[in-house]
């Protein structure tokens, strides 16, 4: 299984909001879907993919499905379009942000 981590040295420019209007969010979970490559201007691409991840608690547990969308310079994008790299069900870290 792979573990991938992203450096947030890029996943967001402050020039861009303020730390106080953003949130950050960590998702562990299992990939659920093949990763998406699309061509989005002649030097970028973003890789999408679905990422499922458990909750646990007490009196109930579930899954939730996430959908995610790396650009290239992350460390997931570089490494899931290596095609037969990542695979559903294998093990991903996903860390960004998402302004308010």
């Amino acid at each position: 299984m792979s573990l991938l981590r992203r450096s947030l040295s890029r996943a967001f420019s402050t020039s861009v909001a303020t730390r106080s209007n953003v949130n950050k969010a960590i998702l562990i979970g299992n990939v659920g879907s093949d990763c998406e490559v699309k061509q989005i201007s002649e030097e970028k691409t973003v890789t999408t993919y679905s990422l499922a991840t458990s909750e646990m608690r007490k009196d109930k547990e579930g899954t939730s499905t996430h959908d995610v969308s790396s650009f290239e310079g992350d460390a997931v994008s570089k490494e899931m379009q290596d095609p037969g790299t990542m695979t559903p069900k294998d093990k991903a870290m996903e860390e960004g942000y998402r302004q308010r």
